[in-house]
């Protein structure tokens, strides 16, 4: 179910997230990336030379946070997420967040939501997860949506922008975790980005728009 996970954590071959200045148009530009898995995300205020790195962890790095690079500030854990109506934890959460702080990096959380279209399990995963949330207001929870989507195009925005939501109401920073074939093909962009500019973070060696500073 979240098997990339195992290769873009691991300290040798870890996701690299990397924090710089955007392009102005998010759906015009999802081609214009390294070949490397990075992510680019949007700076405040930040010299287009200036770069922030992290790492994206599940139970498949164990227990601890971890640094790809010696100047890391920052990662992302997974707390746990939904397929259908199934709601599991990830064991590695609350120490990779601990850890991660005694480390000096600013955590922040991801949740894998396998629900396609149906708005009463992502409210049932998010009634569960949120409370359970260890990084700080305003810190990052994204939503893993990259398996599960139905044909209903607009049924799986209305989804996602209820979690988005969700996720903002609750006093997080709220980003969508996908992937660009996957989103082309069920889910409407522009209507997410329109609502939530600069939110989408697409994986592997894809574009990502991601909130800085939190």
């Amino acid at each position: 179910m979240n098997k990339k996970k195992l290769l873009l954590g691991v300290v040798t071959v870890a996701t690299l997230f990397l924090a710089g200045p955007i392009a102005d148009n998010a759906t015009q530009n999802l081609d214009q990336v390294p070949v490397t898995v990075q992510k680019i995300a949007q700076v405040d205020h930040v010299k287009a030379d200036e770069r922030e790195f992290g790492t994206d962890t599940s139970k498949y790095q164990g227990p601890n946070a971890q640094k790809a690079k010696g100047s890391d500030t920052f990662s992302i854990a997974q707390i746990g997420g939904a397929v259908g109506n199934e709601i599991y934890d990830q064991w590695t959460y609350k120490t990779q967040i601990s850890t991660g702080i005694a480390m000096g990096l600013r955590m922040h959380t991801y949740i894998w939501m396998e629900t396609g279209s149906n708005k009463m399990q992502t409210a049932r995963m998010l009634n569960y997860h949120l409370p359970k949330i260890q990084t700080p207001k305003h810190s990052i929870v994204a939503l893993d949506y990259e398996q599960g989507a139905t044909s209903n195009v607009q049924a799986n925005t209305d989804n996602v922008l209820y979690g988005l939501r969700r996720v903002r109401d609750a006093g997080y920073t709220p980003l969508l975790y996908t992937g660009k074939w996957f989103a082309q093909q069920y889910l409407d962009l522009d209507r997410i980005l329109a609502e939530f500019p600069n939110c989408i973070c697409l994986c592997l060696r894809l574009k990502i728009d991601f909130l800085r500073r939190y």
